[in-house]
């Protein structure tokens, strides 16, 4: 999780969280975050035109910055612990949200896996 959320618990070391804990939560900017021992899974919605080219996700050691089209970032500060980046991705995904039922094109959400 980025230092600068509200959460329910806070545990600094390496795991950040104790093993076969789960820990979710969601920022007053909209993103959410579900924390495990393993890994921290980060999800952004955004507008439904947003292409993966878009996209610029920073995964470091020991930060996470994630902004879209050269704005202002939706997402950039220091982590509790230390990402191994080899196991870290980003994807986007079609949601269901608004859609069918509004008649509007559903957004997309930016979903950044970050393995410990």
């Amino acid at each position: 999780r980025v230092q600068d959320s509200t959460v329910t618990s806070q545990t600094r070391g390496r795991a950040w969280i104790p093993e076969k804990q789960r820990i979710e939560g969601k920022h007053v900017s909209g993103y959410t975050w579900v924390e495990t021992f393993e890994d921290l899974e980060v999800r952004i919605l955004l507008p439904p035109q947003t292409k993966p080219q878009d996209i610029d996700c920073e995964i470091r050691r020991k930060s996470l910055r994630v902004s879209v089209a050269g704005q202002t970032p939706l997402l950039d500060g220091p982590l509790w612990g230390t990402v191994d980046l080899d196991g870290s991705a980003w994807v986007i995904e079609r949601t269901e949200e608004g859609g069918a039922d509004t008649g509007s094109e559903p957004p997309v959400r930016l979903v950044v896996t970050l393995l410990k």
